[in-house]
């Protein structure tokens, strides 16, 4: 009896139409996949990339040191918070160590200044902005 239901059951087979590929099993269980952007832009961000550009910490950064290096790398900092995202003198310098806002704009005012005559700067500025994703304003 069960070879003539295996008998049966092969002259009855059929090939198996070949099957398209669908979309992946995330998609059925979840749905569509987005296409994921960068990260949204914050003030950390910004402080992470000027440090590994300038080799430093971020405590060095937000820190009280006056090396010229360091100073340097905290103005261009503030300048981009500034220009990527618009954040106030006085929220960037509380994001800073809780600096007066005077000494951000002290900042961001030497680094206005030196852009269109320091094409070092400049290419280093633009670098950073291109690697954080942001759109000069």
């Amino acid at each position: 009896m069960l070879a003539a239901m295996a008998a049966e059951s092969r002259a009855l087979a059929v090939e198996p139409a070949p099957v398209e590929p669908g979309p992946p099993k995330s998609e059925q269980w979840f749905g569509p996949i987005e296409e994921i952007g960068p990260p949204p832009l914050t003030a950390r961000r910004i402080q992470d990339a000027v440090c590994r550009r300038y080799n430093m910490t971020r405590p060095v950064l937000l820190g009280p040191a006056r090396r010229a290096q360091y100073v340097r790398a905290r103005w261009i900092a503030f300048y981009l918070c500034h220009h990527l995202m618009r954040l106030s003198q006085p929220r960037i310098g509380y994001l800073f160590g809780d600096r007066d806002h005077t000494t951000v704009h002290h900042g961001l005012h030497k680094v206005a200044r030196a852009l269109p005559h320091d094409p070092e700067l400049a290419q280093e500025v633009a670098e950073l902005i291109e690697q954080l994703g942001g759109q000069p304003q």
